[in-house]
């Protein structure tokens, strides 16, 4: 595990779990909350104490004052583990090692000891992505906007921190992780960036940081790639000469806006053409929907001060991709456009192919880019939605195909809201309970087309959706919408058949809201016709589909699907919405 604590020789070991004071419930116990620990049961033991709900160091100073000795603080699902500057000898252990630690307490006399490392026992790859890192891709755009950028140092920080409250025991530094620590590095090296170059925009820092970076050591498909570590880990020196760099601009990122927002002119007093993420000049190309082929283009622009030409080099598996030029030359401080057309050869469908395309510069520089594109037999948006008893809306369709697009349709499934109201307080994802400050809700997903929970409460309030599937009588985590305010969705498309639970916390202010919930199964209910039903298709061809409803109880909200079909098979489906 983790420690920047002494060791501890060969100590009695106990689980805090099952050493609660009086009155305190063994999931508290289990967190090492203040004042739940029976000092008889810990005093001079070594005690296992799970993550969550307080600070980490809390709990080692929790352990200290009941009597405990040392402390194995040990994750309940996969996170970072961290060196904190605990209280009392302690290690930070990963969530594989649970069972088996639990397992072991429940032998007779179970003893620990926290010993150092010698060099080379370590199988640690450094730098890491660490494990509370958000992964792309992003959810919020159709993916043509890869996401994350870049990573930076975010794990056990030393830094300077302030005395006053709890969170440090009145120290003047600590060791801080985070997006609060990987944030400020990025923030202090564009600061360098522009003091060295001054007339760079902010996205010329940004391309120069993201074009040098490096991949991280433990970087591979099953840690996510570039949907983890994005371009890499930056590299500081590197950024100051990349010799290329990616530029846009204020009204780029605009016409990216009107794209998914629109109604962006008026606001500006000016006309803002649209810009689809894909073809905004990134330091990345994402293509969250290939639909046999697509062009966009990179401007590189030559901060070098030479002439340089490049030649670029692409590593992206299942996809061809092809350049024109195939090789350019940009002068200094000049502009050159280059067309790149990616061809989906044996990808498979609706998964990303991730990769990289390196501009090999005859001068010795190397810009590389992060590439991420999913081929898909069909695209189409994600959801649609309209309102009344009866109407109808338009589904615009891209296949990916040649042959006979169809359609299936299921649903439409009517629900309705209900008035619900939660305490506000605390919620430990890794033991939800049910209790005044959490409500519960389960469903029967089998033969499921899709789940969704809906909370809508009050502007001034923060609610959170947690949604669990039921595995072997345990509560898994899947999904969750926990933002800041108390509209929170989640939805599920093909859920695994069996039981799932939703739990709505209420964080902070007005715990009032409006639960709906619906579970769409396969069956058409007949509310619902889509026109044309099929049609002949090929590779490319954009098509209207007509989604009309009518029917329908206006005091309820309704949820369907359509799905899309190649030659009989479903490849694709967007969500109908009414209401």
């Amino acid at each position: 595990g983790s420690s920047t604590t002494g060791s501890l020789a060969e100590t009695p070991m106990v689980a805090a779990r099952t050493s609660g004071a009086g009155g305190a419930t063994e999931n508290n116990a289990a967190l090492c909350l203040p004042g739940t620990l029976e000092p008889a049961a810990v005093a001079g033991k070594l005690v296992v104490c799970e993550r969550g709900v307080n600070a980490r160091i809390e709990k080692s100073f929790v352990v200290r004052d009941a009597g405990g000795v040392g402390m194995v603080l040990i994750n309940t699902s996969p996170n970072s583990l961290n060196g904190d500057l605990h209280a009392i000898p302690s290690v930070h252990i990963g969530d594989d090692a649970l069972e088996p630690v639990y397992d072991y307490l429940e032998t007779a006399d179970p003893t620990g000891s926290i010993e150092a490392l010698d060099a080379g026992d370590s199988d640690t790859q450094v730098p890491e992505i660490a494990g509370f890192s958000s992964r792309g891709p992003s959810i919020t755009t159709p993916g043509d906007i890869l996401k994350p950028d870049i990573a930076a140092p975010g794990v056990d920080v030393l830094a300077a921190v302030s005395p006053v409250g709890p969170t440090h025991y009145n120290r003047n530094y600590d060791l801080v992780s985070g997006t609060s620590m990987a944030s400020p590095h990025i923030a202090g090296l564009g600061a360098l960036l522009y003091q060295k170059h001054s007339s760079w925009t902010p996205m010329m820092i940004k391309s120069a940081l993201m074009t040098t970076a490096t991949d991280h050591a433990s970087t591979d498909a099953s840690d996510g790639g570039v949907f983890a570590q994005g371009a890499g880990f930056v590299q500081p020196n590197p950024a100051g000469d990349p010799g290329v760099v990616f530029d846009s601009g204020v009204v780029d990122w605009l016409g990216y806006l009107e794209t998914y927002v629109g109604n962006l002119d008026a606001g500006f007093g000016m006309t803002i053409p649209t810009v689809d993420g894909s073809q905004l000049n990134a330091a990345s190309i994402a293509l969250g929907n290939l639909t046999g082929v697509e062009t966009v283009t990179r401007t590189l622009k030559n901060v070098s001060g030479q002439s340089e030409s490049y030649t670029p080099s692409v590593e992206l598996p299942g996809i061809d991709v092809t350049f024109e030029p195939a090789t350019v030359t940009v002068p200094a401080g000049q502009s050159r456009d280059v067309e790149i057309t990616f061809t989906r050869d044996d990808a498979p469908a609706d998964e990303y192919s991730t990769g990289s395309l390196t501009w090999n510069g005859n001068n010795g520089h190397v810009a590389r880019m992060p590439l991420a594109v999913r081929p898909v037999e069909v695209a189409a948006p994600a959801e649609v939605s309209g309102e009344g008893a009866s109407g109808d809306v338009d589904i615009e369709v891209t296949s990916g195909f040649t042959g006979t697009l169809g359609t299936a349709v299921h649903g439409l499934v009517g629900a309705t809201p209900s008035a619900e109201s939660v305490a506000i307080g605390p919620f430990d994802d890794a033991n939800p309970v049910a209790d005044a400050d959490t409500d519960r809700f389960e469903v029967d997903a089998t033969g499921a087309e899709a789940i969704r929970f809906d909370v809508d409460g009050a502007a001034s309030a923060d609610l959170d959706l947690w949604v669990y599937q039921v595995v072997d009588g345990e509560e898994e985590l899947i999904d969750l919408s926990a933002d800041g305010d108390a509209d929170e969705t989640v939805t599920l498309r093909n859920p695994e058949d069996g039981t799932y639970v939703a739990y709505v916390n209420g964080f902070a202010g007005d715990g009032n809201y409006t639960w709906t919930q619906w579970v769409v199964g396969g069956a058409d209910a007949g509310n619902l016709t889509v026109t044309p039903p099929s049609q002949q298709v090929s590779v490319g061809d954009e098509v209207t589909v007509n989604a009309a409803w009518s029917g329908l109880d206006t005091t309820k909200r309704w949820l369907g699907v359509v799905g899309w079909t190649k030659d009989g098979t479903e490849v694709g489906s967007t969500l109908v919405s009414i209401g």
